[in-house]
């Protein structure tokens, strides 16, 4: 590591793309560029650089930083249309509006012209729906590390959500700027991993053949909550008012982010993925909680709360807005792998990526998701013996 001159020396299995490079480099010498997969990695322009370091420092794959949860708590907004529009219980609508409340800015991940995913700074109650839903790909976090920074030197309270190696990389940044951490409140996710950001857009400019696109869900609850991924529902809402929901169409691209292979090289070995987080919450969707705590089990969802600092924990104590209970750290992992396991690369991977660069994205649906006619047939025949076994188990209970 000392050895080091800069991080355009990483491999990209080490490079998250969070950005604090970019963000700390008073030269301007870094930019991020997108390579063939479509995910950004620091370009290094050698006559700006002046070898300070800088980028090494600041750079959260050479030192990443966890914390151990203290408690762990099920939650879901008190508000039904809040809970309903969220992707689970509605704790980060709950966590945001708090902020707000208090005359502080949000951090997170909005929509932009539909296929652009982005970090984007929230500072009023009417614009945090822009933030609601979960967003399966990579974010692009644009100039926010610096934005949240001259936010925090102003002495505003600043929530920031995002992916562990991204909350890691803005810790390092604003410790590298000596800038004081006391007005942050950061919230990671148990993440599957970041899909590429030009497969989402590609995929995006597939449907508009068909009509102009005016938004996609990643995730509705046409089929309620708490079965995983067999009630994801996802969407997509035409320009003319026509809603396509839960449909082949529309579960290809969910099909793409499990496949698991199109993700970032950096997940498939990712530190964060294991029991440290690196936020102050670690929010997720609260799976097993029927099994464990079935006297809580909401239809229309509920989240997983970790607190992992004490500032979260006393912000947590001071929401007005959630129904809460505690639980056990045992109970919360155990429905989720990516909480003790990076995700496992496809054994595809390589054959997939060569098919996307010679065929693109219309080969790519066909052959590997639900739109290839045996991929569709597997599909409901599977579904068909879940209803069955289902209906088995609830008459032998």
């Amino acid at each position: 590591m000392n050895e080091m001159i800069h991080v355009g020396l990483l491999s990209k299995e080490k490079c998250c793309g969070c950005t604090a490079c970019y963000s700390i480099c008073t030269r301007g010498a870094i930019s991020m560029k997108r390579d063939e997969q479509g995910f950004s990695y620091p370009e290094i322009d050698e006559n700006l650089c002046t070898q300070c370091g800088l980028c090494v420092r600041t750079c959260p794959s050479l030192s990443p930083k966890f914390y151990k949860s203290i408690k762990c708590f099920g939650a879901k907004h008190i508000n039904k249309q809040e809970q309903l529009s969220s992707t689970s219980g509605g704790f980060a609508a709950a966590l945001s509006d708090y902020v707000i409340g208090k005359g502080g800015v949000v951090y997170g991940v909005a929509l932009d012209d539909v296929k652009y995913v982005r970090t984007v700074r929230i500072n009023s109650r009417a614009d945090l729906p822009k933030l609601k839903g979960s967003k399966y790909v990579q974010t692009d976090p644009c100039e926010t590390f610096r934005q949240a920074g001259a936010d925090l030197k102003y002495g505003l309270f600043v929530a920031y959500f995002g992916t562990s190696c991204n909350i890691d990389g803005l810790r390092h940044y604003l410790l590298c700027k000596n800038i004081s951490t006391s007005n942050l409140v950061t919230i990671d996710l148990i993440c599957h991993g970041v899909p590429s950001p030009q497969i989402f857009e590609d995929y995006i400019d597939y449907l508009s053949k068909r009509k102009p696109v005016n938004n996609f869900y990643f995730r509705t609850k046409a089929k309620g909550w708490g079965f995983g991924s067999k009630t994801f529902s996802p969407s997509v809402c035409y320009s003319d008012g026509e809603n396509v929901c839960d449909k082949p169409i529309t579960l290809a691209y969910q099909q793409l982010f499990f496949s698991n292979n199109c993700l970032r090289p950096h997940c498939y070995e990712c530190p964060y993925a294991q029991m440290g987080r690196a936020a102050d919450f670690t929010i997720a969707d609260f799976w097993g909680i029927s099994i464990f705590h079935p006297q809580y089990f909401d239809k229309d969802g509920v989240s997983l709360v970790l607190i992992n600092s004490n500032n979260a924990l006393n912000i947590f104590n001071n929401l007005q807005n959630i129904d809460s209970f505690e639980t056990t750290t045992e109970i919360a992992y155990f429905k989720q792998e990516n909480q003790r396991r990076p995700s496992q690369k496809n054994s595809a991977y390589e054959q997939f990526w060569k098919d996307y660069h010679q065929k693109g994205i219309e080969y790519i649906l066909q052959h590997y998701t639900i739109l290839n006619k045996y991929l569709l047939f597997k599909y409901y025949t599977k579904e068909k013996f879940n209803l069955l076994l289902n209906k088995i188990c609830k008459k032998r209970i």
